[in-house]
């Protein structure tokens, strides 16, 4: 086991807070590239006119994020588990490795919100699935993109005490199964950043993420956000 550290300014009450930034239309065209498996520069014109549609239309203004810090937190190695606020974690090799200099972790929540979610679906019911897809995919680059502002204003919050960001995980990526969801969205406060969980334990609005990252004296390998790099250091 790993104990914890001293208390620190950055624990306490809540934050949350708008998060202010735009997806710019080549950044998504890249990524449907991608996905299609041919060269952005050949993309078909009304993928391109469906993508630039979708985002005009989209509102950024509902686009919130907030976290919480907590000293409350245990790190056992060797069971590749971690307890926040007394509630086990196992998750995983690749995290618990990037954790076990934190001497704070802090849970972080960020949403979209859901107008983009009601449009995709307006969308298959008009069964234009061009324009469906599209808006599906804004939604999800939505989610991605804001969490990386997230992780760049509490990484900038925590330099101010001298952590730094050690690594940053979410259920059902690398090892931490997805069941763990609903615990950990539990230690959030009720309806913080207007997001609630289905019955199924899916957050909703459906463009939400919640994660652990982990703040510790030594650096870690986190990349400072608002490159809005192609790469993230993480995956949906």
């Amino acid at each position: 086991m790993i104990p914890t550290g001293t208390a620190v300014p950055l624990q306490g009450t809540p934050k949350s807070f708008p998060l202010d930034f735009h997806l710019e239309p080549e950044r998504v065209e890249r990524s449907v590239a991608r996905k299609c498996g041919y060269d952005p520069r050949a993309m078909p014109q009304p993928v391109r006119d469906a993508i630039r549609t979708g985002l005009q239309q989209t509102a950024f203004a509902d686009i919130r994020g907030g976290y919480r810090v907590t000293g409350d937190i245990r790190i056992h190695p060797e069971d590749e588990t971690v307890f926040i606020d007394e509630v086990p974690f196992r998750v995983g090799k690749q995290l618990v490795n990037r954790w076990k200099h934190a001497e704070r972790l802090a849970l972080v929540l960020c949403t979209a919100g859901d107008e983009a979610g009601r449009r995709a679906a307006g969308h298959r019911l008009d069964k234009d699935f061009l324009a469906w897809y599209c808006t599906g995919l804004i939604e999800t680059m939505l989610a991605s993109a804001a969490m990386e502002e997230l992780l760049g204003r509490l990484a900038t919050d925590a330099a101010s005490e001298g952590y730094h960001i050690a690594g940053c995980g979410f259920p059902g990526n690398g090892g931490w199964p997805l069941t763990d969801q609903p615990c950990l969205f539990r230690l959030l406060p009720e309806d913080f950043c207007g997001v609630g969980i289905t019955g199924g334990g899916m957050l909703s609005p459906v463009a939400s993420l919640c994660g652990v990252a982990g703040l510790g004296r030594q650096r870690g390998a986190y990349r400072t956000p608002h490159s809005h790099g192609e790469k993230l250091t993480w995956s949906r």
